[in-house]
């Protein structure tokens, strides 16, 4: 049986802000995308499932709305994560695993294609609702992405195992 999602986290007493580890199973999949097993049950456990998600980069995962600029793996909506589709304030929860840089994005895409993270992120701070959640997968920890409207959750270091590169799960909350 799993370990209930705080057992591995240190909570800060002053800012609420969890840290920590954890390890989690490998996805497997032709495309990129996949969340690494275990990891969104923990997260859905620290902060609750949310009812509208989003997923800019979705690849071949279908946890909620899907957006990605491949065709091939068919997602919901063909679209740039930089530029997205969607209506201010109408997403609970946006889940993002981008690529780690621009020749990973023209392996995957097969073309050149400008990209900037912080781009992206500052369309997820464009769509998420109040007391929403922006949950990022990624080598970068930013330190903030708004701090008028925006808080830090967690930053949690993620491993999928021996010999794998460690990743940071951030997670961030609207709170107006």
């Amino acid at each position: 049986m799993r370990e209930p999602a705080k057992t591995y986290l240190y909570r800060n007493p002053n800012s609420g802000v969890y840290t920590g580890f954890w390890a989690c199973m490998r996805p497997h999949g032709k495309f990129r995308g996949l969340w690494p097993g275990g990891l969104l049950e923990r997260v859905f456990e620290l902060v609750g499932k949310p009812e509208v998600i989003l997923e800019p980069f979705a690849g071949t995962s279908r946890i909620g709305l899907s957006i990605d600029l491949n065709k091939e793996v068919k997602p919901d909506i063909v679209a740039d994560a930089q530029h997205l589709p969607l209506k201010p304030d109408s997403i609970d929860m946006v889940l993002m695993d981008p690529p780690y840089n621009s020749q990973e994005l023209r392996n995957y895409l097969g073309k050149k294609i400008h990209f900037s993270i912080y781009r992206a992120l500052g369309e997820t701070k464009r769509i998420v609702k109040k007391d929403g959640h922006v949950v990022l997968l990624h080598f970068l920890i930013p330190k903030h992405i708004g701090r008028d409207r925006f808080r830090r959750v967690a930053t949690i270091g993620i491993s999928t195992g021996p010999n794998k590169n460690i990743r940071c799960l951030t997670i961030f909350r609207r709170y107006r």
